[in-house]
């Protein structure tokens, strides 16, 4: 499997504060099946700032130490981007990072208020020819109240990533109950951790796994969890 969206960078935002911390999540990844993971610290202007060049070299030291320690996990480079209206000239003159330098790009939206301009920028974005993905929106609110919300996006020109502890319960029932109607209804192209801390999701994927069967084919989970979230790397 391939893990999109995590926060397993050392000290950068709300995710791993440590090295060690990130070494440990690392492990927690290789052992739970993944083969590649996304590093995709928040880029928030002026809260988050992981510009491109900020965190380089911190993922250089995390991939050396992993080395080190004989993990054979491969890190790639990303950034989770809080969609703003510069979005495009962030990526363009590379101060943020796209999903392992493709065309990928992955963006959240505000929780709780509803982003009039997102379609917009994100029509702008596949004019770019950037693929725009949107983090977790079973986790919006205003998502949850309407599913409608989410297929205007994916009409917008977005893909979606959900969350694997969404379907566990993690973020609530809320979120749980909108997630199973994206996957009933084929609307998730991939999955992602999202992992902050020990114990988030890693540990319990074998759980999470058996949850999905029950609302999608073998056929579909190997989609989004390996097929899809590979093309970008690819």
């Amino acid at each position: 499997m391939v893990d999109i969206h995590c926060h397993l960078l050392n000290e950068v935002d709300d995710g791993a504060q440590s090295l060690n911390e990130s070494i440990h999540g690392l492990k927690a990844a290789q052992k739970a099946g993944f083969t590649d993971v996304i590093l995709t610290p928040h880029y928030i202007e002026g809260y988050y700032d992981n510009t491109l060049n900020l965190i380089k070299e911190k993922i250089e030291t995390l991939r050396y130490e992993a080395r080190k320690q004989g993990l054979y996990i491969d890190i790639h480079h990303g950034n989770e981007i809080y969609m703003c209206d510069n979005i495009e000239n962030l990526l363009l003159n590379r101060q943020v990072a796209s999903l392992a330098y493709s065309r990928f790009v992955l963006f959240e939206l505000p929780m709780n208020v509803k982003s009039f301009t997102a379609n917009t920028i994100i029509s702008r974005l596949r004019q770019r020819g950037f693929v725009p993905i949107v983090a977790h929106p079973e986790r919006y609110s205003y998502v949850q109240e309407n599913y409608k919300e989410l297929e205007t996006i994916i009409r917008a020109g977005a893909m979606v990533q959900c969350n694997y502890g969404s379907i566990i319960g993690q973020y609530g029932v809320n979120a749980q109950k909108a997630i199973i109607y994206f996957l009933k209804n084929s609307m998730i192209d991939m999955m992602g951790s999202d992992v902050h801390r020990r114990g988030h999701v890693y540990e319990k994927m074998p759980i999470i796994l058996k949850k999905l069967r029950k609302y999608i084919s073998e056929e579909e989970i190997k989609e989004i969890t390996q097929i899809s979230p590979r093309r970008i790397l690819e």
